[in-house]
């Protein structure tokens, strides 16, 4: 554990504090890129759709206050007898996505409960985040006000302004992938 790390929990255990946090998990998309007819959040992933994977992770994170689903208009009738099987309880809204990511996000944020102070936003395709990672992003979005997951950047990568023609090539140790969730 880096000195950040516990110095922030100290903090954190004398002051008391405690962040009331929410999840938006977006679960809306086409999943057009995958090809199927099958959404990339109802794919399986060890016998479970995916979007229950990050569900579990954001039910089990002691971090996490509240969950609201984001989901696509044809599919939310799926969502409760789900949230029954997993024992999901931090539930506290399936609503419709838009037609844009930020449409969707915009409307899961109109459902967070009342006197929330953080808000995680997670693509519910990632499935493989672990209650660490929540934990983690959740403590620095708490201590910066804004945070989210990211991966330093291990392939070379290339900016190019103008057609196929590499301008530059920019710092690897300066690049980082961003992912979910986002904290703020």
């Amino acid at each position: 554990m880096a000195i950040h790390d516990k110095i922030g929990e100290i903090i954190r255990a004398f002051s008391g504090k405690h962040h009331r946090t929410a999840a938006i998990i977006v679960a809306a998309g086409s999943g057009s890129r995958m090809n199927s007819a099958t959404t990339k959040q109802f794919m399986t992933l060890c016998g479970i759709p995916v979007v229950m994977h990050s569900l579990l992770a954001f039910e089990k994170s002691e971090y996490i206050d509240d969950i609201i689903i984001v989901a696509r208009s044809d599919e939310i009738d799926l969502y409760p007898a789900l949230i029954e099987k997993f024992s999901i309880s931090k539930v506290r809204q399936i609503v419709c996505g838009g037609e844009t990511r930020q449409e969707s996000v915009w409307n899961g944020f109109c459902a967070i409960p009342e006197k929330v102070d953080f808000v995680a936003i997670h693509d519910a395709a990632r499935p493989l985040i672990t209650e660490e990672q929540i934990k983690k992003v959740v403590l620095a979005g708490f201590d910066y006000r804004a945070a989210t997951a990211a991966t330093k950047a291990t392939d070379t990568v290339k900016i190019s302004a103008i057609g196929d023609f590499v301008e530059r090539t920019p710092d690897r140790d300066k690049v980082w992938a961003v992912q979910t969730p986002q904290v703020f």
